[in-house]
């Protein structure tokens, strides 16, 4: 078996170098995903308010329309049941 020449040794770990770059990249990446401060959530934030620039007031008043109609709901079943204290 014929031994590796340097230049081969040079190759070997400047792949593994690269290959642990890319992984270490990918990870970091991940973890700052979540980051709302990070450039990348900014410029989705900023294609998402071109795109629709009431996206955010329209999440408030489906909210607000849900809870009204929880309200209600608890409404309508306390006119059922009467008081409770009979």
């Amino acid at each position: 078996m014929n031994p590796l020449s340097p230049l081969g040794w040079i190759l070997i770990i400047l792949l593994v170098t690269v290959f642990i770059g890319i992984n270490v990249s990918m990870f970091t990446a991940q973890r700052k995903k979540n980051d709302p401060d990070s450039w990348v959530s900014r410029l989705q934030k900023a294609g998402t308010t071109l795109k629709n620039p009431f996206h955010d007031d329209e999440i408030r008043l489906e909210n607000l329309a849900q809870k009204v109609v929880d309200l209600k709901h608890e409404q309508k079943n306390d006119f059922i049941d009467g008081d409770k204290n009979e």
